[in-house]
């Protein structure tokens, strides 16, 4: 076990090295998400988050759920176009699905929101499903006027499913939710930010079949390369969607490494991740992995992945982002 460690460890040190050679590859130009479809008919691409997410008519509704093992399997996730996975207090991490045409009648359990949650959410345009929020995300929801739909004041949507104990039973619906931001008024197709246009190139990195995420004990993440997927391995178990019984499936998957600290406020722990700024990351493509850095300048702007060369990556969907703080190692083989 100790030599297979090792090896994966050099693996990444001599993946994160250097960039692929990409100069032998076409340059494509996109203009806008719609155009990408027509790469691969039924798949979205993306430089950026926003086109991860292309929408045919509504909005994205973007809904915070429960990542405790007593969560799990959570409903849902399966029919998102994009997951992001944040660490929390404790380096616990929590998720947030973003949903475009799809709507599943159930999602969840749902619990609170974290600001950097609503940093991604601002640059989709999306409205945040959550149920309660932590003093700083309170904060922010106030003073950037965020649209989001709480539980708390806005119980319509959601519901307790009552073979499993609180705080890991809270759900909600998609489709009443989307009801709901209708009559409240809370979006306006106006207010999803335009999508930067980039130059982009396919991937063409060194093999990775899979990846290990190291999140604490209990929540450590494996995705695994099969059948031109990735499919996810939560705790050593494979993960499954609660409601389909189908495995969870990702066309790409990010690792974005930002700055995560940690305090004590009171009696309440406190936890920030720095999603605005730069950074290093690693794009899991195709059976690929290939070294990447992102940028996102404001709260509402696109957050862009790109490779050594400078180019925007194509990044198939549904899109999953896991979130690491810095100061980890990831690995792959």
């Amino acid at each position: 076990m100790r030599g297979r460690s090792a090896a994966l460890v050099a693996a990444v040190l001599v993946g994160c090295a250097r960039g692929p050679d990409l100069r032998g590859l076409p340059r494509v130009e996109l203009a806008a998400p719609r155009l990408l479809e027509a790469v691969r008919p039924g798949v979205a691409f993306s430089a950026s988050l926003g086109t991860a997410c292309p929408l045919a008519a509504g909005h994205l509704v973007a809904v915070m759920v429960d990542h405790d093992p007593r969560a799990r399997p959570q409903s849902g996730l399966g029919a998102a176009c994009l997951v992001y996975e944040v660490p929390i207090e404790a380096r616990f991490p929590r998720l947030m699905a973003v949903f475009a045409d799809g709507a599943p009648d159930r999602v969840g359990p749902v619990r609170s929101v974290r600001p950097a949650f609503l940093q991604v959410a601002a640059e989709l345009g999306a409205v945040v499903a959550h149920a309660g929020a932590s003093e700083p995300a309170y904060r922010y929801i106030r003073s950037h006027h965020a649209p989001t739909v709480n539980e708390f004041s806005n119980p319509q949507a959601f519901w307790r499913d009552r073979r499993r104990r609180m705080p890991h039973n809270l759900y909600a619906s998609v489709p009443r939710l989307r009801e709901l931001v209708v009559r409240k008024g809370l979006h306006t197709p106006a207010s999803r930010p335009p999508v930067e246009r980039l130059a982009y190139t396919l991937p063409e990195g060194r093999p990775a079949s899979e990846v290990e995420v190291p999140y604490p004990v209990g929540f450590r993440v494996r995705f695994v390369y099969r059948g031109e997927a990735y499919e996810r391995v939560v705790a050593g178990q494979l993960q499954r969607d609660e409601t389909t019984g189908l495995p969870l499936r990702a066309g790409s998957v990010v690792v974005q490494f930002a700055r995560w600290r940690g305090w004590h406020a009171g009696r309440v722990d406190v936890s920030e991740v720095a999603l605005v700024g730069n950074g290093r990351g690693l794009a899991f493509v195709g059976g690929r992995v290939v070294p990447v850095t992102w940028r996102k300048a404001t709260d509402t702007s696109p957050t862009v992945f790109v490779d050594a060369s400078g180019q925007g990556l194509l990044l198939p969907g549904p899109v999953w982002v896991s979130v690491v703080p810095d100061d980890l190692l990831v690995a792959f083989h």
